[in-house]
């Protein structure tokens, strides 16, 4: 054979060798995979990752998916070449409790799970030293918390610098209590240099205004001259105003000047104040409005009818979050929500023997809760895996025991409870079914907890070993970088 031959045999061998590949490696990197059972190419599909910590290890099947496979971007692991079917998917790291689910991976579709949360099997709990502690209101803007204390005297209310730790007692009173109802906090000012402080003596409340760098101290019920004052809150535009309802009627007030007292609104039951405007529930008939804070303009009217039940109930409360999202709900907890969304305006009930509720950031979300039960209303679609849709409710979990101290997590696709003596998190995504993780044991039952998701802590009251109350905290969740 000579070498001219020999040179064509080869170039055509390599030109049919390309002919068969090149479609392999094309099928390939679109994502095909031959199926060895069915005889056929099959579109592969992938699974895509956030999770919190970052570096974690990964299996389906048990199997661990190697490292060359993955590719990390933005915090996130995209997985590629997955053929369809049922996995079991499951995410550890060591120090960390497990995540797993049952999923299902399609031809061509990438399933995601961005908010993949891990807990610590062991967090470290710093003790605050505030020795008969009963509740813990965080400043929204300069890291500051104010508690209230409980002894033998009365009750006090102090202030805790959160990075520092610093803390010194701004109010005490040995006649009056702390207002019973857990509704209504003690309430920052804009700014963060003073509160209010609900108090009750023999069935009167009255409104306690402290300045926490000078202990400056006002009682508003006094300066109004009235005895009945509820619902007393802040301007957030304006720090000398306060807003209080009194004989039904809402009024605002320049606390430099008592005769600067102006009537916002009359023969209301509640009001709220959301994206720079009060909200208000009108009786009779039940109607909303809204108003600037200052009432320049005239009221705009958000609602037209109520449902018969809320038309001239007074204990109906307001919790807006703006003219569009508006939640209703009386001292027996029926709940309902009016939403204007793109289907339409409408009034929906919820539920009944509903504690509270509270919207998410955006506003696509309501999470309520009852003594036995959580909930989530979507009033917007949700185009994020998994997708829901608009006015979609959803049972997050029952519990025999009381469900106490509900409240969203940063990325609201987890809610941070307490139950019986443990301080639980439970995640939104059903598919498989909800992870449900033990945060933290304590000694007392129901302990009170905020979670403070701007500096990533979770604070709690509990019982020492002498059974008085204590104020304590830990890291959640884990800090991650950029990438």
């Amino acid at each position: 054979m000579s070498f001219v031959l020999k040179r064509r045999i080869f170039f055509w061998t390599l030109v049919v060798l390309f002919f068969i590949t090149a479609p392999l490696v094309i099928f390939y990197a679109l994502g095909y995979r031959f199926s060895f059972q069915k005889g056929i190419f099959i579109h592969a599909g992938s699974i895509t990752i956030e999770s919190n910590p970052q570096n974690v290890e990964i299996t389906l099947n048990g199997e661990k998916i190697q490292r060359k496979i993955i590719n990390k971007l933005n915090n996130s692991v995209h997985i590629d070449g997955i053929r369809p079917g049922e996995y079991i998917l499951r995410v550890s790291a060591p120090g960390y409790s497990n995540w797993s689910k049952k999923i299902t991976v399609r031809s061509g579709v990438s399933t995601e799970f961005w908010n993949v949360l891990l807990a610590s099997e062991q967090y470290e709990i710093v003790n605050h030293e505030i020795y008969g502690a009963r509740r813990l209101f965080l400043s929204p803007e300069k890291g500051l918390g104010a508690y209230v204390q409980k002894n033998d005297a009365g009750f006090s209310a102090g202030i805790i610098d959160i990075k520092s730790l610093e803390k010194k007692i701004v109010f005490s009173s040995s006649e009056y209590e702390l207002a019973p109802d857990e509704k209504e906090n003690i309430e920052w000012s804009p700014r963060g240099k003073r509160i209010i402080i609900p108090a009750v003596k023999e069935g009167i409340k009255n409104y306690f205004i402290v300045n926490v760098e000078n202990e400056e101290l006002l009682n508003l019920n006094d300066f109004v001259k009235r005895t009945e004052i509820k619902t007393a809150r802040w301007d957030p535009d304006n720090r000398n105003y306060v807003f209080y309802i009194s004989g039904g009627n809402l009024y605002r007030l320049n606390l430099n000047d008592p005769a600067s007292e102006k009537t916002i609104a009359q023969n209301i039951s509640s009001y709220d104040i959301a994206a720079g405007k009060i909200y208000y529930f009108q009786l009779p008939g039940g109607i909303v409005y809204q108003s600037d804070l200052e009432r320049k303009e005239s009221p705009l009217q958000i609602t037209t009818s109520a449902p018969m039940e809320l038309s001239n109930d007074s204990n109906y409360k307001i919790i807006a979050y703006d003219k569009k999202r508006i939640a209703l709900f009386n001292q027996t907890g029926d709940l309902y929500v009016f939403n204007q969304g793109e289907n339409g305006d409408y009034f929906k009930k919820l539920g009944s023997e509903i504690d509270n509720a509270q919207f998410s950031d955006d506003g696509k979300k309501m999470l309520f809760w009852s003594n036995r039960e959580i909930f989530v209303y979507f009033t917007r679609r949700w185009d994020v895996q998994p997708i829901r849709q608009e006015n979609e409710l959803m049972n997050i979990t029952r519990f025999a025991e009381t469900v106490k101290n509900t409240q969203w997590t940063r990325e609201y696709e987890h809610v941070v409870f307490s139950t019986g003596n443990s301080v639980k998190l439970i995640e939104l995504d059903s598919r498989g079914q909800r992870n449900v993780i033990d945060l933290i044991s304590l000694r007392g039952n129901s302990p009170k907890i905020v979670s403070d998701y701007k500096n990533n802590r979770i604070y709690f009251i509990d019982e020492n070993q002498n059974g008085d109350a204590d104020l304590h905290s830990f890291e959640f969740p884990e800090k991650t970088g950029i990438f």
